[in-house]
């Protein structure tokens, strides 16, 4: 991620410094400003990515998330039903413009779809295996996608700007 934003300093003034620890809890991360928690059971490189996605759109007032909503048209249509039935699917988070990093699920919304992005940015072969298993493939004729990598995707590129020119 470091060497996407440029080096280790530009890393470091986008973050404003992230404490990573390790500690015993059922999710495989938590990030937030400052803070990245890791599983001590085990984590993947892509866990710690998309949890320093999460710190450093905390670090920016989660507006990297909101923006990146606006911008990609996603969102809930309706978020009242989604709570009363999470497993429903018609209720789940719309992705809008162009595929999801690796697909959708009951748990996705604007902050997981950002943090996704930028694991997705950083590992885009992996995100590229995810997102076909998942069902959400980036050259997808039914859809409209005709995507060959991630950057090239509408996320990709929103997340490109950011790694070029941060907020």
């Amino acid at each position: 991620m470091a060497g996407e934003m440029g080096g280790a300093d530009m890393f470091r003034s986008n973050l404003g410094g992230v404490k990573i620890r390790q500690e015993s809890m059922k999710s495989a991360g938590l990030g937030k400003a400052h803070s990245v928690t890791l599983n001590e059971a085990g984590f993947t490189k892509w866990t710690v990515v998309h949890e320093l996605g999460h710190a450093w759109d905390a670090v920016n007032g989660w507006q990297m998330s909101k923006d990146m909503q606006t911008a990609m048209g996603s969102g809930f249509a309706h978020p009242i039903l989604h709570f009363f039935d999470p497993d429903n699917s018609a209720y789940w988070y719309d992705p809008g413009q162009g595929p999801p990093p690796c697909g959708v699920d009951a748990n996705f919304n604007r902050k997981e779809d950002f943090a996704e992005a930028v694991a997705a940015y950083v590992y885009p072969d992996e995100a590229l295996l995810k997102a076909n298993s998942r069902g959400w493939p980036y050259i997808d004729p039914q859809r409209g996608y005709s995507y060959m990598h991630f950057h090239d995707t509408p996320r990709g590129q929103f997340i490109d700007a950011l790694m070029v020119a941060p907020p």
